[in-house]
């Protein structure tokens, strides 16, 4: 924001927190699918959409239909919990990358 990029946030709280001031609050709840990408498609066009809370196929089948040709980037984060903190090779995916998740968090097993 300081180098004069806008920035949208999609939450579940309409109130941003105070360190997110100036940012477009878009407010909804994830799980209502058809309302999340009506949302976002009268938002336009993005340079970069980065996607945490993506937990289910369902939700990846949206994010397919909601930004497909209207983001030059997307990047989906998994759980940070799943991965291996120090990967051998970047990016890291499910073919080259080391699920060392721990027992406790069940999560990453699913």
């Amino acid at each position: 924001m300081a180098k004069g990029h806008e920035l949208a946030l999609f939450n579940y709280d309409p109130q941003a927190p105070d360190w997110l001031k100036g940012v477009q609050i878009v407010t909804g709840d994830r799980t209502k699918r058809a309302e999340f990408e009506e949302k976002f498609a009268q938002l336009g066009t993005f340079d970069c959409v980065i996607d945490m809370i993506c937990y289910e196929p369902a939700d990846a089948e949206c994010d397919v239909r909601t930004f497909r040709g209207r983001t030059q980037q997307f990047l989906y984060y998994s759980t940070v919990g799943v991965y291996s903190k120090t990967p051998a090779v970047f990016p890291v995916t499910e073919e080259n990358g080391n699920i060392d998740a721990l027992p406790s968090f069940p999560y990453a097993y699913r």
